[in-house]
């Protein structure tokens, strides 16, 4: 009862804006739930885009024959998302922020990162970065770290946003603080 079970499905989806419904049944329990999320795949085309924010639980070793296109892969590491799970505060703790940037294959213009952690309105938090250059289909991978050794419990958001030569995209997600 206390495991928790990941089950990964990739889509191959066009540009646009979708819901995810997802459903679980414990067929010993005799109980179910189910969740409707808000899905945007971007347009490639565009000079500058994002991924959603993947609030990261840990970092895993890939299997060697594992698919290699596989979007939460950083090389011989997997990401593992956090499901909503809420993340202890701790002296020197961090919570990665994983995502995907987009810009034109062949662009050469810096990409700069700002994540910035709000609750109930007021930022808490504010950093910026340079994310490091695209690889050859036009594709930056971003982990940010948030810190979390300041964060009082409680749900705060966390917003990325992108920035190259005067364009900008940003994603948001939530996270909870436990104490």
């Amino acid at each position: 009862r206390a495991q928790t079970l990941s089950l990964a499905r990739r889509l191959k989806l066009p540009p646009g804006n979708y819901t995810a419904e997802f459903l679980v049944r414990d067929v010993v329990g005799d109980r179910s739930t189910g969740q409707r999320l808000a899905l945007t795949v971007p347009a490639p085309e565009g000079a500058l885009a994002m991924s959603s924010l993947v609030i990261v639980s840990a970092v895993a070793p890939v299997d060697p024959k594992s698919d290699p296109t596989d979007p939460l892969r950083i090389a011989d590491q997997r990401i593992v998302p956090n499901l909503g799970q809420a993340v202890a505060a701790a002296p020197g703790a961090t919570l990665p922020i994983f995502y995907i940037v987009f810009v034109k294959p062949g662009a050469s213009e810096a990409v700069t990162a700002t994540v910035e952690v709000s609750r109930e309105g007021h930022v808490v938090a504010r950093s910026s970065s340079p994310l490091p250059p695209p690889d050859a289909a036009g594709r930056i991978t971003g982990l940010s770290p948030v810190p979390l050794q300041k964060l009082q419990p409680g749900s705060y958001e966390v917003k990325v946003k992108v920035s190259k030569e005067g364009l900008s995209a940003e994603e948001t997600t939530t996270v909870t603080v436990g104490s």
